[in-house]
């Protein structure tokens, strides 16, 4: 076993994360999700041919990071 960690800028894929902010993975308009770092570590078994997600990370997407216009509160 090993731990699991999803490097800034992979394309999200709910299959194998998790999106701290429970969203889908996609945008309005289908528009891919990337990762902007991971929150908590997940778990994954390697065998020889094989790997499965035990525990699945916790990530951040950038577009969580970014303030929504309009919301500026200065």
């Amino acid at each position: 076993m090993s731990v699991y960690v999803v490097p800034p800028g992979t394309i999200y894929a709910e299959g194998t994360m998790a999106n701290e902010f429970e969203g889908d993975g996609t945008r309005a308009g289908g528009e891919r999700k990337i990762v902007a770092g991971t929150m908590e570590i997940g778990l994954l078994r390697r065998s020889d041919n094989e790997e499965k997600v035990l525990r699945k990370p916790k990530v951040i997407l950038e577009q969580d990071l970014v303030e929504p216009e309009g919301e500026n509160k200065e």
